[in-house]
């Protein structure tokens, strides 16, 4: 490590000594504080924040740089000391190391010594708080994605965390399935922080977002040089070692790429691409598909070895709109979230509101209940969120039309929110597919079922 600057206070009662320590360590670049006295140093470590002190062992006021060590170390744990100590004074600066010293210098020394002395004692903080760093993230992700993180008290639902449990502490590979928007990747996450590499790597691919040209070498990395003006680079399946690799909608990787990674699979190992040397990996498989693999399998798109190598574990995630008693918590969950993150009361859902959320089929799932609900949470002001403020042109699926002549299908509403959204975003494709909370080509799709692609869309 280099170029490692810090902010250090000296301790000191000599102030030649003092002053010297100071300029020598400002023109490495460190912010210097000094301080002439136990007391003083104290008043600066509880109102300010030091990566180091230099504190002499034994000053003219008689009080011990032991004592200024134990109270750094109080008032400052992360904060490093090194002790100055005379020639022939060894045992104290021992003493000092046993009570958390990170090291110590004997006077007089070579600026040298002393600079070297103070870049590795800051270095060895830096890795410190990085380290500290990484653990609180590894703790806050895995409180973010413990098993209570999935909302849900239909049956279905129940029945889909039982088998969550069951799973996240094995190193079996899941298969998790269920239409776009349903929580897929939320449950991959709570499977692999449940799990036995949960202080691994957690590394998500969306193969069908990837171009097929680029997704081998988003999988398996590509060697520097391989062609004109490559740099290298490295693979998914690399960054995810010794963690878990998500490899969501896999039934969009072509056949040529489905052999490469049943290959990895079945060897753990790889070649990058223009690499000469295979990359040994251990990593843990969770995979997603809104796709029907066995249809797959059937018309020659989908490689039945490798849904074998992946399926050794399958959960079924079911659609919002067949488990509808999970709809007003997470509904509730979800405004929680919000209201948190934006530090704003919102008073709830009113019963309109709540009926339409209950009546609407919801074709993007717990995604577009996102979407409509963080929309609401800033339409509504500081009030409870209405019907209106949801944005859904919606009737209870068992009501009869205006018309008074046959109940509203599924087909109808669907169709009327789509057209209402598209509306909403003046026809922009891409910002009508975020809302919904589907991609651009299942809105496409559904514009063509609903023969919404053209025409008259103003009706």
């Amino acid at each position: 490590m280099t170029d490692c600057f810090g902010k250090i206070l000296v301790v000191d009662d000599d102030e030649s000594m003092r002053t010297m320590l100071s300029l020598l360590l400002k023109a490495e670049g460190h912010e210097v504080v000094g301080a002439s006295s136990e007391r003083e140093a104290i008043r600066r470590i509880r109102k300010e924040s030091f990566d180091l002190v230099i504190t002499d062992l034994r000053m003219e006021s008689h009080v011990s740089g032991i004592e200024v060590l134990k109270k750094v170390k109080h008032f400052s744990p992360s904060t490093e000391v090194i002790v100055a100590t005379a020639f022939g004074s060894i045992k104290s600066a021992i003493e000092a190391i046993k009570l958390g010293a990170w090291d110590y210098i004997t006077t007089p020394c070579e600026n040298e010594e002393i600079l070297h002395k103070v870049r590795k004692a800051l270095e060895s903080k830096a890795v410190s708080q990085q380290i500290e760093s990484l653990q609180h993230l590894q703790r806050e992700q895995m409180d973010r994605f413990s098993y209570d993180s999935v909302i849900g008290v239909s049956k279905s639902m129940r029945q889909v965390l039982d088998l969550v449990r069951k799973v996240a502490p094995t190193e079996a590979r899941v298969l998790i399935l269920g239409e776009s928007g349903t929580g897929k990747e939320l449950l991959a996450r709570v499977i692999h922080y449940n799990g036995p590499r949960s202080g691994g790597p957690f590394v998500a691919l969306n193969c069908a977002a990837i171009p097929e040209a680029l997704l081998e070498s988003e999988l398996f990395g590509i060697e520097k040089g391989t062609a004109t003006g490559v740099s290298g680079k490295q693979g998914k399946f690399v960054q995810a070692n010794q963690g878990t690799i998500f490899l969501d909608e896999i039934g969009d990787m072509s056949p040529s790429t489905q052999a490469k990674v049943l290959r990895a699979l079945q060897e753990q190992e790889f070649m990058p691409l223009g690499s000469k040397h295979s990359v040994k990996v251990d990593v843990r498989v969770i995979s997603a598909t809104n796709q029907d693999l066995k249809q797959a399998i059937r018309e020659g798109r989908f490689r039945e070895d490798l849904l074998f190598r992946l399926n050794v574990f399958t959960i079924e995630i079911p659609p919002l709109r067949r488990r509808r008693e999970d709809i007003i918590p997470l509904s509730e969950h979800i405004l929680n979230r919000i209201s948190l993150a934006k530090r704003k009361r919102i008073g709830g859902f009113t019963e309109n509101a709540q009926r339409a959320l209950l009546e609407y089929p919801w074709p993007g799932n717990v995604r577009e209940l996102e979407n409509v609900i963080e929309r609401a949470a800033i339409v509504c002001g500081d009030e409870s969120i209405d019907e209106g403020d949801l944005a859904l042109e919606v009737q209870s699926m068992n009501r009869p039309d205006s018309r008074g002549q046959r109940p509203v299908t599924l087909r109808d509403v669907e169709r009327r929110h789509i057209l209402g959204v598209l509306r909403m975003m003046d026809f922009n494709k891409a910002k009508a597919a975020r809302m919904l909370g589907i991609s651009r080509s299942t809105l496409w799709a559904k514009m063509k079922e609903y023969g919404l692609e053209g025409g008259d869309l103003l009706e």
